[in-house]
């Protein structure tokens, strides 16, 4: 009796884990999350390539990207500069992920410098085809906002 009640909660455990690993690693955690956020897109005619871009928010809110180690290829490290104009957050997150492609969810935490610059280095990888189009989100969870821009990678 004892070895089948010893049993059902080692089943029940094991159950509890791969339902948890599921939820969490399935991106339905990321897509919940996201709910949250209000988000607003940058000017299309902004390019990263070339220069800083921003996303302006109501109530003189504004998050301002800029990408350091041009030219800017995948398979490379990148530091991505952020600047907050009207809040700061302490827990401010770069979010990457590929547009057309399932590439995988890149996420870092930003940490603030002297300069009160935010900042976070990434690696993304490359695609096969040899252009990947990526959506970088800069995401306030204390402001409940967050700011998409749109790369093109190619391989270097």
């Amino acid at each position: 009796m004892l070895q089948k009640v010893k049993y059902v909660v080692l089943v029940l455990f094991c159950l509890v884990v791969v339902s948890f690993i599921y939820y969490f690693g399935s991106g339905r955690f990321y897509e919940q999350r996201q709910k949250d956020i209000a988000f607003k897109e940058m000017l299309s005619s902004c390019d990263l390539h070339t220069d800083s871009c921003s996303v302006d928010f109501d109530s003189n809110k504004s998050i301002t990207l800029n990408i350091e180690n041009k030219p800017l290829f995948s398979q490379k490290e990148l530091l991505y500069l952020v600047k907050t104009e009207g809040f700061s957050d302490d827990k401010l997150l770069l979010s990457v992920v590929g547009v057309k492609m399932n590439m995988g969810l890149f996420e870092k935490k930003f940490v603030k410098n002297l300069d009160g610059v935010y900042e976070a280095k990434l690696f993304l990888p490359s695609c096969v085809s040899g252009l990947m189009k990526w959506k970088i989100s800069i995401i306030s969870p204390k402001e409940g906002i967050g700011a998409n821009f749109i790369i093109d990678l190619e391989n270097q």
